[in-house]
């Protein structure tokens, strides 16, 4: 675990934010409203709020407008689009459990950590398929036919599914679970990474709250993992699928923003760029609108089960909760098979 290091860039200038002194002398705020961001955040840590009170209208109350307009909103806006309808319990979740590790992160071996596990499940004959697009699925007689791009079908007693709700929708065609999933909309996003010869900032997560760039978000991750040689960088834009920016090509939005991470990372030299590489997620976040509410675990079809992060409001959009829902999907599966062997 590494302690990290955060900036906010807003108005054209760096700023710390990593330990209450730092909000103290945070000057895009004026002192009154300084001590009023660290009880909203306090007040949201530890009373929470209400799935159905939008951002926009929590902090105004709490925190007050110069606050929302100056800080919050853009932040929000920077992911969903939107602040109003957009739930202030997510945000109060998201202080409650950034909180508890704000200082103290780290990050596993992901390749070691599949590996592992692929390793346990084919010594207990585990079949697992690798690149295989399902385009569709059918359900005959209780069990589930699944059809991949490659024309290969699958037959499977019991389903759980990862698929974003979306594509789910219209490669199954049943109203029973579109009635689960039809209110669940999507941000896509786009991501860079940068692999370079030497480590390009010592901040661990650079916040932007600048209209004037695109990246809303830029990390070191070097800064966390000893490991990796040199430095790696990743960058995020959140945006609507049909924008003019998502449907870029990766030559011009390498270009848009190789110039904002020269602005962005103290350190940054392009003579340090080992690789780049731009990367387009359709189904990037669930909007987390007031009236959202989780899917089931256990759908009203026999034998399907839902996973994913979109289950898991109003929890962050991390690995973390993702698993889990997966854990609970296959516990209630393996329950219901080990009952029925009795």
């Amino acid at each position: 675990m590494e302690k990290c290091k955060y900036w906010f860039l807003l108005s054209g200038k760096k700023y710390r934010f990593n330990s209450i002194l730092d909000l103290l002398k945070f000057k895009p705020l004026t002192p009154i409203d300084r001590i009023r961001f660290g009880f909203m955040v306090l007040y949201g840590k530890y009373r929470g709020s209400r799935k159905e009170i939008s951002v926009k209208d929590w902090v105004e109350k709490v925190g007050g407008k110069r606050i929302y307009h100056r800080i919050i909103n853009p932040l929000v806006v920077s992911y969903f689009g939107s602040s109003k309808n957009i739930s202030s319990l997510y945000l109060t979740s998201r202080w409650r459990s950034e909180s508890s590790v704000i200082n103290k992160l780290g990050y596993i071996n992901l390749y070691y950590f599949l590996k592992k596990i692929e390793k346990i499940l084919v010594k207990r004959n585990v079949v697992i398929y690798t690149n295989k697009e399902i385009v569709k699925i059918v359900r005959k007689n209780n069990k589930y036919i699944l059809f991949s791009s490659d024309n290969s079908i699958f037959k499977v007693d019991y389903l759980i599914s990862t698929i974003p709700p979306p594509v789910l929708n219209n490669i199954f065609h049943n109203d029973v679970l579109k009635s689960h999933l039809n209110n669940i909309c999507y941000r896509s996003c786009i991501s860079l990474i940068i692999n370079t010869y030497e480590k390009s900032s010592e901040y661990y997560w650079i916040i932007n709250l600048e209209r004037k760039y695109n990246l809303i978000t830029v990390f070191e991750y070097s800064n966390l993992c000893k490991n990796i040689d040199g430095g790696l960088i990743y960058g995020v834009k959140y945006v609507d699928k049909n924008s003019k920016l998502y449907n870029s090509s990766n030559s011009t939005l390498k270009k848009i923003f190789l110039k904002e991470i020269y602005n962005l990372m103290e350190n940054m030299e392009y003579n340090k760029i080992i690789d780049f590489r731009i990367i387009k997620i359709h189904y990037a976040t669930p909007i987390y609108f007031t009236n959202y509410k989780n899917p089931p675990i256990k759908t009203k079809l026999k034998n399907l089960y839902l996973a994913g992060v979109y289950r898991k409001f109003p929890q962050i959009r991390s690995m973390g909760p993702a698993l889990e829902s997966g854990y609970e999907a296959a516990c209630l599966v393996t329950k219901k098979l080990e009952k029925n062997t009795l």
